[in-house]
């Protein structure tokens, strides 16, 4: 028998793209600038409350220093980050802004409600 290991992963993951619809919609973003915002917000959280375009790359490890490049600066467009100046070496620091936090928390607010909705609708238990 298959044993499917941490369910609640699988759902979020699986979930995830519903989740972030209407944040989406309403900056008119993809899901290449949610995935970047996501790095950009884990780098915030738990390494440095600033960081450069290379390591938010880092973290994502999917796209290029060019690609994270042109998804920062989508993202500052949108007043979801904000450049927080220069490191001594002159490379550009980047930090999120409060309308980029609330935009994660409201993402994973509603990851929680459509994982606890599926789950309810088809009787699974977590």
């Amino acid at each position: 028998m298959l044993e499917i290991p941490n369910t609640n992963i699988i759902l979020y993951i699986l979930l995830n793209y519903k989740s972030s619809i209407a944040v989406r919609q309403r900056y008119k973003l993809n899901t290449h600038h949610m995935t970047a915002l996501a790095s950009c917000y884990i780098y915030y959280k738990y390494v440095n409350n600033t960081f450069t375009v290379s390591s938010v790359a880092s973290v994502t490890r999917s796209y290029s220093h060019k690609r994270m490049k042109r998804y920062i600066n989508d993202l500052i467009g949108c007043g979801l980050i904000t450049q927080a100046g220069m490191s001594g070496t002159k490379i550009n620091k980047y930090t999120i802004t409060q309308a980029g936090l609330n935009i994660v928390n409201e993402i994973s607010n509603k990851a929680d409600q459509i994982v606890y909705e599926f789950c309810n609708k088809y009787n699974i238990e977590l």
